[in-house]
């Protein structure tokens, strides 16, 4: 009887063990998304914010920063990528070295109250900016951004998520498909202080 139980868990503690070692020594995940080999400044873009005024996002500078572009009558994409990071930023604690940030592409019916009504309903520390039409054309094209006009308030735009580093600058781009793994990233970034 003794003999039966000694085996069992001698065998529990090697299957323990070699969990743990591999848990221990397996490599590092590696970030994913898209990094930019060769960093954007963004520091000069300058929008407006509802409480901040009109700044430069180097305001930002000592924080990690997730800026999404978008616009408040969006039906779809917008709503999801913004509850998705609203859900990521109170899954880690909501740390204070990270900012969210929307800027929208339809300065037309996204006042600076407007979209920052828009993106602090998704948390309350969510930032939005607007700006005049050729601010905003100037901040999607630091960006990499794509936006068109299909009228009835609607447009189509690029959908991805940017990683900002402390120095104000792009260092990696999440799709669509990538956000799956934002908030391991991110969490990694803050942790390490990669950025």
């Amino acid at each position: 009887m003794k003999r039966p139980l000694l085996l069992i868990a001698s065998t529990a503690l090697a299957l323990y063990l070699a969990f743990y070692s591999y848990n221990l020594f397996k490599p590092r995940q590696e970030l994913k998304g898209t990094a930019l080999q060769n960093p954007v400044s963004i520091a000069n873009v300058s929008l407006s914010n509802k409480s901040l005024g009109k700044i430069p996002l180097s305001h930002f500078k000592g924080k990690i920063s997730l800026i999404f572009f978008g616009f408040s009558e969006c039906y779809d994409i917008c709503p999801l990528t913004l509850k998705r990071l609203a859900k990521i930023y109170k899954d880690i604690g909501e740390p204070k070295d990270l900012q969210i940030i929307m800027i929208t592409v339809d300065p037309a019916t996204d006042t600076i109250e407007a979209v920052q009504n828009y993106a602090s309903s998704f948390h309350e520390s969510f930032l939005g900016f607007s700006g005049t039409n050729s601010e905003i054309a100037d901040a999607a094209k630091a960006f990499f951004v794509g936006y068109q006009d299909l009228g009835n308030t609607q447009f189509n735009h690029t959908d991805a998520v940017y990683v900002v580093d402390k120095e104000s600058k792009i260092r990696r781009i999440y799709g669509q498909p990538d956000l799956r793994y934002l908030e391991y990233d991110i969490k990694t970034i803050l942790s390490t202080n990669t950025y």
